[in-house]
């Protein structure tokens, strides 16, 4: 293993690491009544995530308050299995995280809403540009490694001795 593989495998440990630990951390302070710890920010971004749909296209998704803790576990579950499947060299993980990060930076991290608070607006401009790095990193992932590919299923080779008294006979 050289230089190179290695450090590819500690790139993706630590880019699925993060997402791990984001997850593990609201799973553990996870409420299936109330959400947890997480709502207090979870739940007002998704309010104004449903109020833009709306404003925009004329409909709003038939999603309800007590449907955030699940839509928050829901979340933090994808992050966490697709965090383990990027570890394990599994390009799926790599999609299903950017997925997940973009939908996550376009309803946590609308710097666009804040116009009337600029320091508000100035931290959620860094996270969302956090985001598109770490976006960058699984892109650039997913295009430089190899897909999966099955075992290949060899015929079973043919005793040499058979090969030879074949070729005597004709």
């Amino acid at each position: 293993m050289g230089i190179e593989s290695h450090g590819a495998s500690l790139g993706r440990f630590l880019l699925g690491l993060g997402f791990m630990i984001a997850a593990i951390s609201i799973v553990g302070q996870f409420d299936k009544e109330t959400g947890g710890t997480a709502m207090r920010w979870v739940s007002p971004k998704l309010d104004q995530c449903l109020d833009r749909m709306e404003r925009f296209t004329g409909f709003r998704p038939p999603v309800e308050k007590g449907q955030y803790p699940q839509i928050l576990l829901a979340a933090s579950t994808t992050y966490f299995f697709g965090s383990v499947l990027l570890m394990a060299n599994v390009r799926f993980g790599a999609s299903i995280l950017l997925m997940a990060l973009t939908l996550t930076s376009l309803v946590m991290h609308n710097f666009w809403d804040y116009s009337h608070d600029p320091l508000q607006q100035q931290a959620e401009t860094a996270q969302f540009m956090k985001n598109i790095g770490i976006a960058g990193g699984l892109i650039y992932y997913l295009a430089t490694s190899e897909p999966f590919k099955a075992p290949q299923r060899h015929p079973k080779p043919v005793p040499s001795t058979r090969i030879a008294a074949a070729s005597s006979q004709g």
